[in-house]
């Protein structure tokens, strides 16, 4: 075996990795047949993987820097009868080429025919997962900025740790390149209309910034994105968790298998932020090989919600301790349950408030200096330099800008329903 096959099976492996974390962030968001199809092409790709990696260590026995005596050689040619190199047909004309030991090639062959078919299932399902759409946009984006995302990766820490807590997709290099690739393309719009208005006769030199604010402002909301999903997907859980608490401590009840707690969540269209955790739960246990209790552990350390965190340590707390999980559950529902309403309480106590400052400030207050304006305007008075007119014209601007900020402000504080 040359070092040019080595090279061809380390390549192969590669792309084997590549699909594994592609299929580990799909299984995210992948419910009902979708989900063990999934599973199944994931084991069996780690499978092949297995397969290729054991054929790479005796290939390598053979290939020396010192050229060999033939009695080296002659011991050493059976040795290079244990790896063939096996040649298979991909579809549409293209055979790939890998290395295998004798007796692995019937395995190799058995799994590439299992992840074929559940392959086949899922590009035969009638409802498309969103998770699974190839990104023609990222890649576009990776083949032209992928270097220089590499390289600019490492200095957004922030950035990578708010991406993976938003449950993105997109490893930290794709979404720099995705970002450049956007804000340049912004620029160069923004850039080709201002020319284009120059050549039709309009004056646009003092509007030459336009371009350049533009591009700021579109990296900046790249960056800002990640952090506001983030938070987002925090209120949702949030949102979700006391109703998720009680249908499974219904659950429970029934005496089912705890892990089919988790599943039947993951399942459920009604709890899509919490169902995404619990399908790293699942993972957890059905790919990695991980026990529950240490499952849980792992998805409670990493969730972006307290309150998640809390009620998963505590159904790993009594999963070990063989207490009994519908009660906890309950427990832990009515308390959840509870602050929900103390959660909607307070909103109701903001919008109170804010009600009464709208109705002095934006209702009482334009109305008094409406009447001053007209007041001014019957006796020629003047405000500096400033007339009637241009008075009024201010005025409803203000007005209209305190009521965007009003709703704006109202909306981010408004709990979810």
């Amino acid at each position: 075996m040359s070092l040019s096959d080595i090279r061809r099976n380390i390549k192969e492996a590669d792309k084997l990795i590549s699909g594994l974390r592609d299929l580990d962030d799909n299984l995210k968001y992948a419910t009902g047949s979708k989900r063990s199809s999934s599973i199944s092409i994931t084991k069996s790709m780690f499978m092949r993987l297995k397969l290729i990696n054991s054929a790479i260590p005796d290939s390598t026995k053979d290939i020396s820097a010192v050229k060999k005596l033939v009695s080296d050689s002659l011991s050493t040619s059976s040795q290079k009868k244990d790896v063939i190199n096996f040649k298979y047909n991909l579809g549409a004309g293209q055979d790939k080429v890998i290395s295998l030991k004798k007796e692995d090639r019937g395995k190799y062959l058995k799994e590439l025919s299992l992840s074929e078919s559940h392959l086949k299932k899922i590009n035969n399902d009638s409802v498309p997962d969103r998770a699974i759409r190839p990104n023609v946009v990222a890649k576009i984006a990776s083949s032209i900025f992928g270097g220089i995302s590499e390289k600019m990766a490492s200095a957004v820490p922030d950035l990578k740790q708010d991406l993976k807590e938003s449950n993105s997709r997109f490893l930290i290099s794709t979404y720099i390149s995705i970002a450049l690739l956007s804000s340049l393309s912004v620029f160069l719009l923004s850039a080709i209309v201002m020319v284009l208005l120059f050549v039709f006769g309009f004056s646009v030199l003092m509007y030459l910034w336009a371009p350049f604010l533009l591009l700021f402002v579109s990296m900046v909301g790249f960056y800002m994105y990640p952090a506001s999903r983030k938070s987002s997907i925090n209120k949702e859980i949030s949102t979700e968790l006391p109703f998720a608490a009680i249908y499974m401590s219904a659950v429970a009840g029934s005496n089912i298998e705890p892990t089919k707690i988790f599943r039947i969540i993951a399942e459920s269209p009604e709890y899509k932020y919490v169902g995404v955790e619990m399908r790293k739960v699942i993972n957890q246990v059905e790919i990695y090989g991980y026990d529950l209790v240490n499952s849980l552990k792992n998805v409670a350390k990493s969730s972006i919600n307290k309150k998640l965190a809390e009620l998963l340590n505590g159904m790993a707390t009594n999963i070990a301790t063989g207490s009994s999980l519908q009660n906890y559950l309950e427990k832990k529902s009515q308390n959840l349950l509870e602050d929900y309403k103390l959660e909607r309480n307070r909103y109701n106590d903001v919008a109170s408030t804010f009600m009464d400052v709208y109705i002095s400030v934006l209702i009482t207050a334009p109305l008094i200096l409406v009447m001053l304006i007209v007041i001014m305007s019957l006796t020629n008075l003047k405000f500096g330099n400033m007339s009637t007119d241009a008075m009024l014209t201010l005025s409803i601007s203000l007005v209209a800008i305190v009521n965007v900020l009003f709703l704006v402000f109202l909306q981010i504080k408004q709990p979810k329903v």
